[in-house]
């Protein structure tokens, strides 16, 4: 948000990969670095950030900050009301770097291995990044009464990507520190009293089952970025729990299609709930679907071919280096029965 507001845009990085001794972690680090001017970390990050980046041509200016000496510096500062609400007495100076940002200006960077393995930079816009925020409330049923708890990783970009829906819905967003949601899901998200969480299906499979009534959890999951598997379909949908399926692909912006479970499929054989957890569901507001055939039309059916997405928030040629303003996906989805897609 600091960067952003500033006048600048912003890059997750996997800062854990240079803690996990992995002899891939420099090259892919310092891949990602490339186009960063600044950075900032927590102190015990800076040695090991200044020797990887010591024989770079433009090195980026490392900035550390310390939490535990924010938060404990001026308290006063930081009372909050019974409320929940600020009080009042924090004062903030702010020296923007130029007026509103245009719309084509760069909003962030994540980074996919796209097919190769090796990091993949994909700039968003102002402009795509909003697109996608302000039509995500309505397939993920947001309010201004919701509070969604993002169980991803902060270098995944449905990170970013579900709090600006939240809050370009009015709602709250519920965080915890990744490694620790891993390890305690179920606790954290009945802590914040998420009405919503976003996760992927894998990570969602964590949050302990046990004892757990449509009470107790939250009313809304939207789980995106692989396949469901059909015991996690069906324990969920028995809770009373709004099911969402969501894909997207990195280079259209986060998510671009969503798909509400019906929750009368809980009771079906696996392999009928298997088809709807295929199911892409309708796609945002402002995105444009084509299903374009192989060149090779024999080894696919009638019905399936490449997905192709145009819009707003998917973006145009200059984003990813192409001649066309649709992006082809590579993903193969094939035409329903009732005219939708599936992967």
């Amino acid at each position: 948000l600091a960067a952003v507001w500033a006048g600048g845009h912003f890059v997750p990085l996997p800062i854990d990969l240079l803690t996990d001794g992995s002899a891939a972690a420099a090259p892919h680090m310092l891949a990602m670095l490339q186009d960063v001017q600044v950075v900032f970390c927590s102190p015990q990050h800076v040695e090991t950030l200044e020797k990887l980046t010591a024989s770079s041509l433009h090195p980026p200016k490392l900035l550390p900050i310390d939490d535990a000496e924010l938060m404990g510096a001026e308290p006063a500062r930081l009372c909050m009301a019974n409320d929940g609400s600020y009080d009042g007495t924090a004062t903030v100076a702010v020296d923007r770097c130029g007026e509103a940002m245009a719309a084509h200006h760069r909003f962030c960077t994540f980074h996919t291995s796209g097919t190769t393995g090796s990091p993949k930079a994909v700039h968003s816009t102002h402009a795509e990044f909003a697109a996608f925020a302000t039509a995500a409330a309505a397939p993920y049923r947001l309010s201004a009464d919701s509070r969604i708890f993002v169980a991803t990783s902060h270098v995944f970009d449905p990170s970013a990507g579900m709090e600006f829906a939240a809050w370009a819905a009015g709602a709250a967003v519920c965080l915890a520190p990744w490694q620790q949601t891993l390890q305690h899901l179920r606790e954290y998200v009945e802590l914040t009293g998420a009405t919503h969480a976003c996760s992927t299906p894998s990570v969602w499979a964590l949050y302990a089952l046990d004892g757990a009534t449509s009470a107790t959890v939250p009313g809304t999951v939207l789980l995106g970025g692989e396949p469901m598997p059909v015991e996690l379909i069906r324990a969920w949908l028995n809770l009373g729990v709004t099911l969402v399926n969501t894909y997207g692909t990195t280079e259209a912006t986060v998510y671009q299609f969503a798909y509400v479970l019906p929750p009368a499929i809980a009771s079906l054989p696996d392999a009928d709930i298997q088809q709807h957890a295929l199911c892409l569901g309708e796609p945002f507001d402002g995105i444009s679907v084509d299903v374009v055939s192989s060149s090779d039309a024999s080894t696919l059916e009638a019905t399936a071919g490449e997905l192709v997405l145009s819009g707003l928030q998917v973006g145009g040629p200059d984003r990813w280096n192409g001649t066309s303003d649709r992006f082809y996906t590579g993903d193969l989805v094939r035409r329903t029965a009732t005219g939708g897609l599936a992967f």
